[in-house]
């Protein structure tokens, strides 16, 4: 009978195999990929916790529907040009360097957006804001495929989109009820606030 095929790597001792797949326990594989979703629901909160808020940024910058559009037309630009970008940072550097690094600079971009003097310098930090964000994401898809086989990287990946489809979902609900209590700068500042557990999960249980 012939055995089920396991995925190795030679390292380099003749007839010495060494399985890529098996460095972490089922516990701790759950526990990644419970935090790669995490790590990734930024990228949809970031951008549809927002939208209820749009009004008010026109209101508060008294500009046109046009410009306020453009903050999230950049974004979302953005986001798929950083993918290009932190993709190959993320295989020649590591995974968690471009994680922790995306989010630092993410943080003091989304501080910098709730002081923003004009709409004009929103939407040029909306659209860094999307360039760095996306290494988040793209670093913690691609550390899926680091830690489960072929066969198991189906359902961790249905898993780990969940986040990305609940966010925008739920975040235009938080959004609006920020905006109405703290207007538009509240919604910044929850994401700013959700950068930190998110920094601290990642810290916990990716080695």
């Amino acid at each position: 009978t012939e055995l089920p095929h396991k995925h190795t790597a030679t390292v380099g001792v003749a007839d010495t195999e060494f399985d890529m797949f098996g460095i972490y326990t089922k516990s701790q594989k759950r526990a990644i990929l419970l935090t790669c979703g995490f790590i990734a629901i930024i990228t949809p909160f970031t951008d549809t916790i927002y939208l209820t808020a749009l009004a008010d940024v026109a209101e508060y910058f008294k500009t046109t529907d046009t410009m306020v559009s453009a903050t999230v037309s950049a974004y979302l630009g953005a986001i798929a040009l950083g993918q290009l970008i932190f993709g190959p940072l993320a295989d020649r550097y590591g995974r968690l360097i471009v994680i922790y690094c995306g989010l630092i600079i993410y943080e003091a971009l989304t501080i910098a957006c709730i002081f923003a003097p004009t709409i004009e310098a929103l939407i040029v930090l909306r659209t860094f804001e999307g360039l760095v964000v996306s290494s988040s994401a793209v670093s913690a898809q691609a550390m899926i495929a680091d830690i489960f086989a072929p066969e198991e990287r189906g359902s961790a990946m249905g898993v780990f989109m969940a986040p990305l489809l609940i966010g925008p979902v739920i975040a235009p609900l938080i959004g609006g009820a920020l905006a109405s209590s703290y207007h538009w700068q509240g919604t910044f500042i929850l994401l700013c606030c959700l950068t930190v557990p998110i920094a601290l999960s990642t810290m916990a249980f990716i080695r």
